[in-house]
């Protein structure tokens, strides 16, 4: 892939997003490489939208989003397990009624409701679990990031202070995101 959005393949395939067009041509190469494949791999649009903030991406939220949507394909973990539990929960009421109608031994239908109720628990804390470690993540980049937008309102016109505030909000954010 071309570090040039201008030029990239994905780019001419797919409608163009004016604020997200001029902020990707903005870019150096590089971090138009990294932005890009941060964008690929990362499964929230909350993080992405954080990461091109730190990169000096001022558009909104929606337009980032349709741009990420429309050049990934991006599988949504949370919702797949939400209907795992969905299907589990049916599996448990059809097992439960085939017991009382007597369609199957009560032995095997308890134990098989017993089974089935035991991979709902796991499921149900699977996904809070999740849940909590995203949160917690957002959580973490959204206040490094208002941290770093303060400290740039307030000392970004100093010469000697800016370029190193640059410095450190990059820092922070691969700190961060591989901690976390």
């Amino acid at each position: 892939m071309s570090a040039d959005p201008a030029s990239s393949k994905d780019d001419r395939r797919v409608e163009m997003i004016p604020v997200v067009d001029r902020w990707l041509r903005s870019l150096t190469p590089a971090e138009y490489e990294a932005f890009f494949n941060f964008a690929k791999v990362n499964f929230s649009i909350v993080e992405i939208f954080l990461y091109a903030k730190f990169n000096r991406y001022d558009g909104p939220l929606v337009d980032l989003e349709k741009w990420v949507n429309r050049r990934f394909k991006k599988l949504n973990k949370h919702k797949l397990m939400i209907d795992e539990i969905e299907e589990l929960k049916n599996d448990i009421d059809f097992t439960r009624n085939m017991v009382q109608r007597g369609e199957v031994r009560f032995d095997v239908g308890m134990s098989r409701l017993t089974m089935l109720e035991k991979e709902l628990r796991g499921h149900i804390e699977s996904t809070e679990k999740v849940s909590k470690v995203l949160d917690r993540r957002t959580l973490m980049l959204t206040g490094a990031d208002r941290v770093l937008r303060e400290m740039e309102a307030t000392f970004g016109d100093d010469p000697h202070v800016g370029p190193a505030l640059e410095s450190v909000a990059q820092a922070v954010w691969a700190r961060l995101t591989m901690e976390t």
